[in-house]
């Protein structure tokens, strides 16, 4: 699967996706960082790369429409975290990917739950 890691998650984020067998660019790895988020969510839809961000604006279906794109993914950690707790949530994301494609849809993945939006369940 080919992901976008937004600048908000740090790179041992992407060095996990990759050791999962992913495709991943970062924010910082095409000088996106501190982009306006509408220039970001334009250039995952060019890239087709699935958004994995923390950034709740990113929920916004009117502002950014997952249901043409490869997919937004919100990562919901609790309130005082650490790497370890975005690790989990991504190996969360991994083990849902087995089943499930994230493109046209919003996920918010949180510790002990998925939440997935897509124009299905709207």
């Amino acid at each position: 699967m080919k992901f976008k890691i937004d600048e908000n998650l740090g790179k041992s984020a992407a060095k996990f996706l990759i050791a999962a067998g992913h495709d991943v660019d970062t924010v910082f790895d095409e000088n996106l960082s501190g982009a306006p988020d509408d220039n970001i969510f334009t250039t995952c839809i060019k890239q087709k790369r699935c958004l994995i961000t923390l950034d709740l604006d990113f929920s916004n279906i009117l502002r950014f429409p997952p249901y043409d794109s490869p997919g937004i993914i919100i990562l919901r950690p609790q309130k005082y975290f650490d790497i370890s707790q975005i690790l989990m949530l991504l190996n969360n994301l991994i083990r849902t990917c087995i089943t499930t494609e994230p493109a046209g849809s919003i996920w918010i993945i949180e510790s002990d739950k998925i939440r997935i939006h897509s124009r299905d369940a709207d």
